[in-house]
């Protein structure tokens, strides 16, 4: 590789050493040289500039898909914990009426069970005084 580049390097000299003619091809050549290594940086650059800023977007639909996500799963988690929330408001409401009732049966139950007790105990007198 070294002994083209020499040999390349040499002929470029001998040819600037050579007549005008020569001098002018040699410029063209450096100068066309120049221009298709600028056109081919400038092309790389604008795929490069290209391929970023499609990874961007590409990033930020990413990035609104995700909270897309997040939005809809905090819409689901509201909706259950206001179902859960009605549920447990109910649960409270028939525990409060169940209490309730018991309040009202109570008194009731504790005079059924004197008169049972009674009953009993009259029956209990009468087979023990026969």
């Amino acid at each position: 590789m070294k002994n083209l580049l020499r040999i390349f390097w040499q002929r470029i000299l001998d040819l600037w050493r050579g007549s005008p003619g020569d001098r002018l091809s040699v410029i063209q050549a450096i100068f066309a040289v120049v221009l298709t290594v600028t056109s081919l940086a400038l092309h790389y650059y604008g795929e490069y500039q290209d391929a970023y800023l499609k990874e961007t977007t590409l990033t930020f639909e990413k990035q609104i898909e995700t909270l897309d996500g997040v939005q809809k799963s905090l819409k689901y988690l509201t909706a259950f914990v206001i179902e859960q929330r009605r549920k447990l408001q109910e649960s409270q409401a028939t525990l409060s009426s169940l209490k309730t009732e018991q309040d009202k049966l109570k008194p009731l139950i504790e005079a059924d069970r004197q008169i049972v007790e009674a009953i009993f105990e009259q029956g209990f007198d009468r087979l023990t005084h026969l």
